[in-house]
């Protein structure tokens, strides 16, 4: 595994405890949705669905985690939902987009997490 995919996984279990701290359920994780890449966590809480991007980074010196997601990720995520979505057909609950921004010291360590709910909107 790379490094930046281990990052990636370490931010990813990172999010995935604070949103059940946080009362959410984690129905599922690293969902891919070809064409569009992969919807890194599936959640539900109080009766919605919230589809997570998860954005990791290392310290702030190229920007904080959440000032990556692009204007073409939010495009990607959009799609990414609308697909998941449709594949449930009409029993898809109401959901959202999310992001959760993890920031990690050099070391590793959990500086702090971000989590802007409806982050993405169509």
């Amino acid at each position: 595994m790379t490094m930046r995919r281990e990052l990636g996984a370490a931010g990813e279990r990172l999010a995935a405890a604070h949103l059940e701290r946080a009362g959410y359920r984690v129905r599922e994780r690293n969902v891919r949705v070809p064409p569009w890449g992969e919807i890194d966590i599936v959640a539900e809480r109080d009766g919605v669905l919230v589809l997570v991007e998860v954005r990791t980074r290392r310290g702030d010196r190229f920007g904080d985690a959440l000032s990556s997601v692009t204007l073409a990720k939010q495009q990607r995520m959009r799609r990414a939902a609308q697909a998941y979505l449709g594949a449930l057909g009409d029993d898809a609950p109401p959901a959202r987009i999310d992001v959760v921004g993890v920031t990690l010291d050099s070391a590793g360590r959990l500086v702090s997490i971000a989590h802007i709910e409806n982050a993405v909107e169509d």
